[in-house]
């Protein structure tokens, strides 16, 4: 949303039935974001491209992500009883 009241939405790559949950700037300056039903956690760049990384359990429930140190993201898996790291690049 700008300043003005502007709101963009995205949803080109995000499957329809993804589930997108909890989002946080990373340190590369792009937003993340946790896909619960997908099993994914997603990426956006401030020039609106999405990408997915999978690789996570299916079913594992990514939930919450948070900034850690050294530009690292980390992620709950519900489902899955588990927490995952992201190395930003």
């Amino acid at each position: 949303m700008t300043t003005i009241g502007i709101v963009t939405e995205y949803s080109t790559g995000i499957a329809p039935t993804a589930g997108p949950r909890a989002i946080i700037t990373g340190s590369d300056g792009a937003l993340w974001f946790t896909a619960y039903q997908g099993a994914k956690i997603g990426r956006i760049t401030t020039a609106g491209k999405i990408s997915n990384y999978s690789g996570l359990a299916a079913n594992s429930g990514p939930f919450d992500i948070t900034t850690g140190p050294n530009g690292r993201l980390w992620f709950t898996e519900i489902s899955a009883n588990q927490v995952g790291r992201i190395l930003v690049p």
